[in-house]
């Protein structure tokens, strides 16, 4: 964190070493909270992931049921058609 005291030197060098010296720790606070985000982003994408392919699976288990019920009735027609269902 920088400091808020305010500052008082005797010259321009020392003012530009400390105004250097503060924007590259604002710099490198900006990149740590941008890696942080980053990784947020990077762990809310692979949840977000997971989520579609439970979904995914989800569907393909419905209509794999929904085939095996429609061949399941085409069966018993076709079996009801012959005369050997009662």
């Amino acid at each position: 964190m920088v400091s808020q005291v305010p500052l008082v030197l005797k010259d321009s060098k020392g003012a530009k070493e400390i105004l250097d010296n503060q924007a590259s720790q604002d710099h490198q606070a900006k990149m740590e909270y941008m890696d942080l985000l980053d990784h947020q982003d990077r762990k809310a994408k692979k949840e977000n992931w997971d989520f579609k392919e439970h979904l995914e699976l989800e569907v393909f288990q419905g209509l794999r049921a929904q085939k095996e019920t429609l061949v399941l009735q085409d069966s018993l027609e076709i079996q009801a058609n012959k005369g050997l269902v009662v």
